[in-house]
């Protein structure tokens, strides 16, 4: 049975080593939301992992007025927790609101 938390997942990631991590959330949380840069987004969808979660919860963080689309993916993704593993720091500006935000938070 899922559970009901809200799931936030924020990831960069560059090779497969760093995918069983991801995968590993994804099959428990299939309704969290995924947040990732262009780079591990080609990855992830070439290793399948996009096809177990609905479309309409996938971020790609294109770096474009980050504050704000880091406000826009906290208020529509409302998360209970939060699953940072930015390894590569690409998704800082995201990550840095979700380390000061009220949520709890697993980091990698």
């Amino acid at each position: 049975m899922e559970s009901v938390e809200r799931v936030l997942i924020i990831a960069s990631v560059k090779k497969t080593d760093d995918l069983n991590w991801i995968r590993e959330l994804v099959n428990k949380y299939r309704s969290a939301w995924l947040v990732t840069d262009q780079k591990s987004a080609e990855l992830l969808a070439r290793e399948n992992i996009f096809s177990r979660l609905e479309p309409d919860r996938i971020i790609v963080f294109s770096g474009r007025r980050p504050e704000e689309l880091s406000l826009k993916i906290y208020k529509i993704s409302t998360p209970d927790i939060v699953y940072i593993c930015d390894k590569y720091n690409v998704l800082k500006p995201l990550v840095e609101l979700f380390r000061i935000a009220p949520v709890k938070r697993v980091e990698c």
